[in-house]
């Protein structure tokens, strides 16, 4: 059960459990969310308002076929509206309030067309003041929360790969302009980073903070939960995030971690025991193929990233793989398979497709 004591609005609105209380009130999700609010009643008021903007902007069945185009521009139509409501200054409550209508009416709109959204993404602007230049430039920043139950892939603008987990948000620039590829992290994310040495890439994740020039790891950075970092490939540098009062970096290589221990301020190094899906002796044995049907070949990657690719049974469900794509990144791992079956790929924000 998700930890509701930390919902905001926009939580609440994006749940399923609590969208189906609200729409469809039955006596168990009853009983749950009565009793929910009699045990938390400082977070009524928040339970209030997602409860209200659901019922304003509930709407019936929309049966319209749209075209793929249509879909499309519908969509960047939405998200622009949204990012053209949200001001540099922090809003004030009455403006945060009608943001998230625009947002939460959007969603249910497209989810009435038939489109399921499985994220949620904003778009604003900051200063940012490069270190190594000096320069002070204005910067376009994306923030995508995952409100899937699965991984979701996050294409980032110097081809680095992000697979998002459920619950988790990610904000990071539409082009890395700067000396370093910087990123912010809420959550858990595994990370397959393009190797560029003139730009370090950084994540940033409550506690810690990760440098790496190319390599693949997973970065855990939750409320409640230690900060942690596994190794799959290449070297990582982690340290506090308060890196100001020490540059003490601790170094790691496939199959180490780093966990920051709150109690005692430090990071602690140390082997990982249980084998990772994507580390490099499981991909090695995982991700080798000889005639391997299409379907099974699907089925490992999607395990191995908690992701879903769609593809179709009828067209594929003959076809066969054969080769050792165990040290190619996800994006070359799909246009490998792909190019196998003689299909062509779409990877993008939210969406693998092969077809």
């Amino acid at each position: 059960m998700n930890n509701y004591r930390n919902y905001e609005v926009e939580d609440f609105v994006c749940d399923d459990f609590f969208i189906d209380w609200v729409l469809n009130p039955k006596t168990d999700n009853s009983a749950f969310w009565d009793n929910w609010q009699r045990t938390n009643p400082d977070r009524a008021k928040y339970i209030q308002n997602a409860r209200a903007i659901l019922l304003a902007i509930r709407v019936k069945e929309n049966n319209v076929q749209l075209t793929e185009r249509e879909i499309e521009n519908l969509i960047q139509n939405v998200q622009l509206r949204i990012a053209e409501e949200e001001v540099a200054e922090a809003p004030n409550k009455t403006t945060l309030s009608f943001l998230w209508l625009k947002v939460a009416a959007s969603i249910v709109i497209l989810f009435s067309l038939g489109i399921a959204y499985n994220y949620i993404k904003n778009e604003g602007s900051a200063r940012n003041h490069d270190l190594a230049t000096g320069k002070v430039r204005e910067v376009e920043f994306t923030r995508i929360r995952n409100t899937s139950k699965e991984g979701l892939v996050v294409n980032l603008a110097d081809g680095s790969i992000v697979v998002l987990r459920p619950n988790s948000t990610l904000s990071f620039p539409k082009i890395f302009v700067d000396s370093t590829r910087e990123v912010t992290l809420d959550g858990t994310g595994f990370f397959e980073v393009k190797r560029n040495p003139k730009m370090p890439f950084i994540v940033h994740a409550r506690s810690i903070t990760t440098r790496v020039l190319g390599t693949s790891f997973t970065v855990s950075s939750a409320v409640n939960q230690a900060s942690k970092v596994i190794v799959y490939t290449g070297k990582v540098m982690v340290n506090r995030a308060d890196n100001k009062k020490t540059n003490k970096w601790v170094v790691i290589t496939p199959n180490q971690q780093v966990t920051y221990v709150p109690s005692i301020e430090e990071l602690k190094k140390d082997t990982v025991l249980n084998h990772q899906p994507l580390s490099v002796d499981v991909a090695s044995h995982v991700f080798i193929f000889n005639e391997t049907p299409f379907a099974d070949v699907i089925e490992q990657l999607e395990r191995a990233y908690n992701i879903t690719i769609d593809y179709s049974e009828h067209k594929f469900g003959k076809t066969s793989v054969s080769g050792d794509i165990s040290k190619l990144p996800l994006d070359e791992k799909i246009q490998f398979i792909s190019k196998a079956v003689n299909a062509k790929c779409q990877i993008e924000t939210g969406r693998v497709k092969i077809y």
